[in-house]
């Protein structure tokens, strides 16, 4: 709630109200806390991810996801379900090697994927991806390995597109991937920034 200093001015607070133990008057305990610190931090957080939704959910000649270590899809976009035919509720949880086609999970080209991008920081492939009906297509694929500003993995950026109909757009899908990347490592750190000071705000 919202409360006012004796100068006027108004804070977000938070309000603990305890009951007394004396049992002869009705009387109550209260505690007040200023949020503000709290609530700049959830104000950072917020605009940090209205901003990632404006730039990546419209995109659609584009498939672009977050990914957690272990290849777990965090994200989805328009993007996924035009070129991959997935849905959200299809992909979101699910393992990223499910757009590998079966004879390059069978030689672990999922696994080398993440590995190489975690160790040089960034993996490019170019090959056959499958789609959620089975079809294949011809994909340009990068993945990009995020990490904390201690050096910690958190997660990876791939972003892929279909290069079925020929590799006449190869300068452009290079500009705009490289676009891409960047805004994606943007909203990582304005994510790292907005959670710290919000763990560092609630733990005050």
């Amino acid at each position: 709630m919202t409360a006012v200093r004796a100068n006027g001015a108004s804070f977000p607070m938070e309000l603990t109200l305890t009951r007394s133990l004396d049992h002869e008057a009705l009387s109550f305990t209260a505690c007040i806390r200023d949020i503000t610190e709290r609530k700049q931090a959830e104000g950072v957080l917020r605009k940090s991810e209205e901003r990632f939704r404006r730039l990546v959910e419209g995109v659609e000649d584009y498939a672009i996801h977050l990914l957690d270590p272990r290849g777990r899809v965090l994200t989805w976009n328009a993007g996924v379900e035009r070129i991959e035919g997935y849905l959200a509720r299809d992909i979101i949880g699910r393992r990223f090697n499910r757009f590998y086609i079966p004879e390059d999970i069978a030689r672990g080209v999922p696994e080398h994927a993440l590995a190489t991008a975690g160790a040089e920081g960034r993996y490019r492939y170019e090959g056959w991806s499958v789609r959620k009906d089975g079809t294949r297509y011809w994909a340009c694929v990068v993945l990009t390995a995020l990490r904390h500003e201690d050096g910690v993995l958190f997660g990876y950026a791939r972003i892929g597109r279909d290069r079925t109909q020929g590799k006449d757009a190869e300068l452009e899908t290079a500009r705009v991937i490289a676009q891409l990347e960047g805004e994606l490592r943007e909203r990582a750190a304005e994510l790292q920034t907005a959670t710290r000071l919000l763990q560092d705000a609630r733990a005050r």
